[in-house]
């Protein structure tokens, strides 16, 4: 599981050279994970939901293998995000998804990029489970850790 920095409340915003800010969507954080293989896509709780998601599936096996990218997955309805066409698309089963994902497309925002192209094959389910247990990514506001993958 690769774990990303979270928000936190502040009371005023932070004023400084270099610092920016952007938009809070109304969806679920996603981790978008390119192998030489295929694609993960991580839940913030560490849930895979790639099956929940094809059409982001299949955009990001466009990304060069080895890009891992933080931001949020969106269901966009009447010009607006809809959180609860997210939930319904993150609780699909595989064959609901597909449907879904042609009546309900989801979007994407990338909001951080934790690698660029360095290429890895994908692990095997028991290796990964055991790797994830000590990685930890962090974003551009944040040093990244020396244990990410």
């Amino acid at each position: 599981m690769i774990t990303v920095a979270l928000a936190e409340a502040v009371t005023t915003l932070p004023r400084a050279p270099g610092l920016a800010y952007e938009p809070k969507f109304d969806g679920h954080r996603l981790v978008v994970v390119r192998t030489v293989e295929d694609v993960m896509l991580q839940a913030r709780s560490g849930r895979i939901v790639t099956a929940a998601f094809p059409d982001l599936a299949a955009a990001a096996r466009q990304l060069p293998a080895g890009t891992v990218l933080d931001g949020e997955v969106v269901v966009w309805y009447e010009g607006r995000t809809e959180f609860a066409l997210v939930q319904r698309r993150a609780a699909a089963t595989p064959a609901r998804a597909a449907v879904l994902a042609q009546s309900l497309p989801a979007s994407y925002a990338a909001f951080d990029v934790l690698e660029l192209g360095r290429a890895r094959p994908a692990l095997p389910p028991v290796r990964a489970a055991a790797r994830s247990s000590s990685s930890t990514c962090c974003s551009r506001s944040a040093r990244r850790s020396s244990r990410c993958p």
